[in-house]
């Protein structure tokens, strides 16, 4: 058995012995099958560290050597770069530490203050004499209107009185008369309503609530069975109005069936031929 067997052993996994079959190939070792008193074995291993090394298994031993050498040399260079990392990584953090003390001693956020929200004050309304005379006239119409939508009828009545009496050049009067018509017909009182649908329409043939204000004096001239007077302000509206909304046109048509009018004229065309 050569001397440096147990060297053999130590590094055979540098050259792929996987097992003991692939060192025993490539050593022509076999061990010996018959038992070996120690004694024997003894001497013969004495016997074999006393001879000398062959050129082949001198030059192999050099070679391992040398594989040892550049190995240790790789582990003492990976050690090396380990440390020098770890240094550059602890003087990062110190003056990571340094930079971040110095800038929060220099830095002082300001304690937040607290805020106390007044309450919003109410803005306080107008009076009237504080208001120009537009406003003033916007403002008694929108009231008077705003009556009316909450039912309020006889304030409404009241409010459209008073508007008509005191603004008689407003812009929205042929509206007002209109409105103060409809105060009186919710209120089943179709003689006044009457009365003030064709006095609003007399005054503003042209206004903005003048097609309103026929149909709705239609419709109470026939509430008070006055069915001719109805059925000929229907062909009025229908003369001077032909283009109107198409609820104005529907309401007007149920009103013609109801009162009983005479079928409403057909238009001729014209022959050409």
């Amino acid at each position: 058995m050569p001397r440096y067997l147990a060297f053999l052993l130590a590094i055979f996994s540098l050259y792929g012995f996987t097992n003991d079959n692939d060192f025993k190939k490539q050593y022509h070792y076999e061990p010996q099958k018959h038992k070996v008193k120690p004694e024997q074995h003894n001497k013969d291993v004495a016997e074999n560290l006393n001879q000398p090394l062959t050129i082949e298994e001198e030059t192999r031993f050099v070679e391992f050597e040398n594989d040892i050498k550049k190995l240790l040399g790789r582990i003492e260079m990976i050690e090396h770069n380990q440390k020098v990392i770890e240094q550059k990584i602890t003087q990062l953090e110190s003056t990571l530490d340094s930079q971040l003390s110095s800038s929060s001693k220099k830095m002082t956020l300001p304690q937040p203050q607290k805020i106390t929200l007044a309450p919003a004050a109410n803005k306080p309304e107008l009076k009237d004499d504080e208001l120009s005379s537009d406003e003033q006239e916007k403002r008694q119409y929108d009231e008077a209107l705003s009556l009316l939508k909450d039912d309020k009828l006889n304030k409404a009545s009241k409010q459209f009185f008073d508007f008509i009496q005191k603004y008689p050049n407003s812009a929205r009067l042929s509206n007002a008369y209109f409105w103060y018509g409809e105060s009186f017909y919710r209120q089943d009182n179709y003689e006044k309503a009457a009365l003030y649908y064709l006095k609003g329409y007399k005054k503003f043939p042209k206004g903005a609530k003048s097609s309103d204000s026929l149909l709705k004096l239609s419709l109470s001239l026939g509430k008070i069975n006055k069915l001719k007077e109805a059925c000929s302000t229907l062909e009025k509206l229908d003369k001077e109005f032909p283009n109107r909304s198409a609820i104005s046109t529907k309401r007007s048509e149920d009103a013609y069936s109801k009162f009983n009018c005479q079928p409403k004229p057909v238009k001729k065309i014209k022959d050409d031929r």
